[in-house]
């Protein structure tokens, strides 16, 4: 019996050695692969002294102006980068705070007043770039706050791009950007928001009470209050409190309301109030009809969560600086994962072997 452990201990001690060497190779893949992901970040090339303004343009312009300014673009990975500049426009998300547009968006505002320099750029690691653009203010253009941006992502045709090919899964495209503000003319101070209306409606398949609030000023605006929905009878039957990030001016939202509206037919009044920073709060009152039971739940999941109506806000304009990533795996690591896992269960076996050889009588 102990020649027949001893050989058994032996075929272990064979069979763990590999394993632990293609646990090394798998680690020292992946740190391999993390340290070779290309990244790249925007900020503008003369910042503002103020740290908390440093990260984005603001700039003050009159109608028929032009401007001229740069970015520059930095690559603090360890391998090259070719980034594809372009600029956007941005909007107001629905659930508030400013939404920055894509590559085929079209552009009506500081989007299009923008023109860079050059639309590609490489870049060395742990280098940067600087990239010049101008911008053109319409001589048609109003008083007020205009907001775009400039975006970069990896250009498609880089050799980043061609290893993603490589590999499979799903690519994510990331992209970084730095906000452009720019105040045109002698703007109006005091703010301006209203609440047009609300309605139950289905977002994402979920029954949601929406409030329709637009800001009709010429200034970013923030806001914060509250909503209540009464039934015939004056009970409430709804009420929640309402913190809205950042709306761009000239915008409007249809905000989803966190809390589950009634599922009773009839008819419902609403008071919703927002507190925006102007002479006066903007308020609604009125009648919501309930014309149709609302379903309590999707008929497929959405993998949507009801939004939150109460988020902490973010500063806005906002900026994005994050590394390109991919969800792609590495056809090498699926093999060595692969062989990692033949390699286990051969061991589940000789250890299973050890142990019945061990209850085994002595002969």
């Amino acid at each position: 019996m102990r020649e027949h452990e001893g050989k058994g201990w032996h075929y272990l001690r064979v069979g763990i050695l590999p394993i632990m060497l293609l646990l090394s190779m798998l680690a020292s893949l992946s740190v391999a692969q993390a340290a070779d992901e290309p990244q790249f970040g925007i900020r503008p090339a003369n910042p503002s002294a103020d740290a908390a303004t440093s990260g984005y343009f603001t700039l003050q312009a009159q109608a028929g102006d032009t401007l001229k300014d740069a970015v520059v673009v930095a690559n603090p990975g360890t391998v090259p980068i070719k980034v594809a500049l372009y600029p956007v426009d941005a909007t107001s998300g629905q659930g508030g705070g400013a939404v920055y547009m894509g590559t085929t968006a079209p552009r009506k505002g500081v989007g299009a007043w923008i023109t860079l320099e050059k639309a590609v750029v490489e870049v060395a690691p742990q280098k940067q770039e600087t990239v010049p653009f101008t911008i053109t203010v319409p001589k048609e253009t109003r008083a007020s706050q205009y907001l775009g941006g400039i975006a970069i992502q990896l250009d498609r045709g880089t050799s980043a791009a061609t290893q993603e090919a490589g590999s499979f899964g799903v690519t994510t495209v990331t992209r970084a950007l730095t906000a452009v503000l720019v105040n045109v003319g002698e703007i109006a101070t005091t703010p301006s928001l209203r609440i047009m209306g609300a309605q139950v409606a289905d977002v994402d398949g979920l029954p949601t009470l929406t409030l329709s609030v637009q800001n009709d000023g010429a200034t970013l605006v923030k806001s914060h209050g509250d909503v209540t929905m009464t039934d015939a009878a004056g009970r409430t039957v709804l009420s929640s409190q309402l913190l809205l990030d950042t709306l761009v001016p000239q915008t409007t939202i249809t905000y989803p309301i966190q809390e589950e509206p009634p599922t009773t037919l009839g008819t419902y009044r609403v008071h919703a109030m927002l507190d925006f920073g102007g002479n006066a709060p903007a308020v609604f009152d009125g009648p919501v009809v309930i014309t149709a039971r609302p379903t309590a739940a999707p008929a497929a999941p959405s993998g949507r969560a009801r939004p939150t109506s109460a988020a902490a806000p973010v500063a806005a304009p906002a900026v994005v600086s994050a590394p390109a990533k991919s969800g792609g795996i590495s056809p090498l690591v699926a093999v060595l994962s692969g062989l990692i896992g033949a390699f286990a269960v051969i061991m589940v076996g000789v250890i299973a072997l050890l142990a019945r050889s061990r209850k085994r009588p002595t002969q």
